[in-house]
């Protein structure tokens, strides 16, 4: 079984990959939709992302393999990184370079293998999409194309989650306590919207069907990596609120609005994702409830604080939402029964960066979101708190004047 030779610029390339902070890292969800979608869209049982190092084969996302990696001379995915296009091996027992592979002789018994290169956007093959077949067979056109396209998507994912860490990296503790500077945002501007544009407009492709039909199951899991896509598109606002809140930057368009129509269609735009937490939701409405604000920035508060319900509720919990009027106020209250806010928090909770429950490892997010909606309610001219019980749950309250 013939080796695959090392590429020219192997030291350059296994810095480049460990740069990335990817290797030996737990699964994650947006690598194993894509590898989700490779098996579906070239109908195979085996699909992965597959990263080499200098000795090894790691898959950093798989479908089909049992195996967390494979020795690098056995891999097929170390002659990929070799081209710039996608390797396609019709029969591996009828090639020279694999027939006695202990991957084609032994399991998984590989007959059929794509793999499209990792291409990072400075030029270097970290590893491959790649999807195996157990039988020999043809690859169309239109799905190689689909490869290429799940590849990039790949690295995009990667630059992106580097590029978060490294931004993130950047802040130190004068910057969390004070403000973003403009260094830092510029970051956050091209390092992350960059890639996310990227991977949003690939996803939107794809589910636009001008790369060919694709199936009910496919479509779901497009819808479901273009959702997530919009939920880190929103971490990255947050970022940038939070630095125009620093600067006296946010603006607001204030008109006479109601406030029972934005929190009910708040209700309304995020039901779906209540349901996907297995989630409920009411809402006791108080009738017309006119204040004076920017419709914009309340329904911004309202998604903050319904998607905090839902982020830290258990399945087949309850969430209350309800709007009253006494005394010249309007108040607005979400209640959820979870755990309840723990105490070593619940003195600095709306300050930047603070984060409930078991926070950023399993409930991802900035840590930012409570403290712009508090911004923007005192910017209205009204107050914002909470009130919670250890195992019992949370009510987040705001109030803003009446008109």
């Amino acid at each position: 079984m013939p080796a695959a030779p090392l590429p020219a610029n192997e030291k350059e390339r296994l810095e480049r990959l460990r740069r990335y902070g990817i290797l030996d890292t737990p699964p994650e969800d947006a690598f194993e939709r894509i590898v989700r979608l490779a098996a579906k869209v070239l109908d195979v049982p085996i699909a992965t992302i597959s990263l080499i190092d200098d000795g090894r084969q790691w898959f950093k996302a798989r479908v089909g393999l049992d195996a967390p990696e494979t020795a690098r001379d056995a891999a097929f995915c170390a002659h990929a990184i070799l081209g710039n296009d996608v390797l396609v091996v019709d029969d591996a027992t009828q090639d020279p370079r694999f027939s006695d592979n202990p991957l084609v002789t032994g399991d998984p018994k590989i007959r059929f293998y794509a793999g499209a290169p990792l291409t990072t956007h400075d030029g270097y093959n970290l590893g491959t999409v790649c999807a195996i077949d157990k039988r020999p067979r043809k690859i169309t056109a239109e799905q190689k194309s689909l490869l290429r396209d799940l590849s990039a998507l790949a690295v995009d994912q990667m630059e992106l989650r580097a590029a978060g860490r490294d931004a993130l990296a950047q802040v130190d503790e004068r910057i969390r306590i004070d403000a973003f500077k403009s260094a830092f945002i510029s970051t956050v501007n091209h390092e992350l919207r960059t890639p996310l544009t990227s991977i949003i407009g690939a996803v939107e492709l794809i589910n636009s069907g001008a790369a060919g039909d694709v199936s009910p199951e496919v479509a779901e899991l497009l819808t479901i990596a273009g959702r997530n896509s919009a939920v880190l598109l929103r971490l990255i606002n947050d970022l940038l609120d939070s630095a125009k809140i620093a600067d006296g930057d946010m603006k607001f368009d204030v008109v006479v609005v109601d406030l029972d129509r934005i929190a009910s269609e708040s209700v309304e735009n995020i039901a779906n994702y209540f349901r996907d937490h297995h989630v409920a939701v009411t809402y006791t409405r108080a009738g017309e409830t006119l204040v004076k604000a920017d419709k914009v920035r309340l329904t911004q508060v309202m998604n903050n604080l319904l998607s905090n319900a839902v982020k830290f509720s258990p399945k087949g919990a309850d969430v209350r939402v309800s709007l009253s009027k006494r005394d010249g106020q309007a108040e607005v209250s979400v209640t959820d029964r979870a755990g309840g806010i723990p105490e070593s928090i619940r003195g600095r909770l709306f300050q930047k960066f603070v984060q409930g429950e078991q926070g950023i490892a399993e409930r991802p997010g900035t840590g930012l979101g409570l403290s712009i909606a508090k911004a923007i309610i005192e910017q209205h001219g009204g107050k914002i708190g909470f009130d919670t019980e250890t195992g019992a749950g949370t009510r987040f309250y705001f109030t803003l004047p009446l008109i």
